[in-house]
């Protein structure tokens, strides 16, 4: 047990939830965009429960209201899992070749795993992109708001990947890494003989 404990390396699970969980933002920002303008419409006109009220006039502006927030929704979740298994595998791969405990991973991906089952309860300010989210002020109001939502999907996937495959981050990673004494071998024989001086 005591083994087992030694061979987690907190910086490898911390650096590689976070890289997984930027991924899944990044991966929802791009479902997003897919149908960004239909999407912002109905954010602001979300209540915790829709009357018939609010409800009406965008139903009357889009009649298939129902089957596009569907399809929608069901290709947010699609994005976020792919971004979830895709960024595990990516985690995988490199704590293998770098010959990490796979423990380590695993942990990374069930925390991020757990973000995303509870990712509504995760108030705006504690979430990874929101803070991303602000490159948006950089750009003029008159340019359309999608580009700034775009730009902070890739950023969020830039700083992933980087936290992924940076060689200083690795580096750091592998500082903390568990490394097994290893034991001398005993001398061999031929190591054993012991020359001794010629007489004269």
């Amino acid at each position: 047990m005591k083994t087992l404990l030694r061979k987690l390396n907190w910086r490898l699970i911390v650096i590689h939830f976070l890289a997984i969980w930027l991924f899944m933002d990044a991966f929802r920002a791009f479902a997003i965009l897919y149908d960004y303008k239909f999407l912002r419409v109905i954010e602001k006109a979300y209540t915790i429960h829709w009357t018939l009220k609010e409800i009406t006039p965008i139903a009357h502006i889009y009649p298939d209201l129902g089957i596009r927030l569907d399809g929608d929704d069901m290709r947010l979740h699609l994005l976020v899992i792919i971004g979830l298994f895709g960024a595990f595998l990516l985690s995988l791969a490199i704590t293998l070749k770098m010959k990490w405990f796979w423990l380590n991973s695993i942990i990374a991906f069930l925390a991020a795993f757990l973000i995303l089952k509870y990712y509504r309860s995760i108030p705006g300010k504690y979430d990874l992109i929101h803070y991303i989210g602000y490159i948006k002020y950089i750009f003029s109001d008159k340019l359309n708001p999608i580009w700034g939502f775009g730009v902070t999907a890739a950023i969020a996937l830039v700083l992933g990947v980087l936290l992924l495959f940076s060689p200083l981050v690795i580096r750091f990673i592998d500082k903390g890494a568990y490394r097994p004494m290893s034991n001398p071998l005993p001398p061999t024989s031929e190591e054993m003989i012991v020359e001794t001086p010629e007489l004269d």
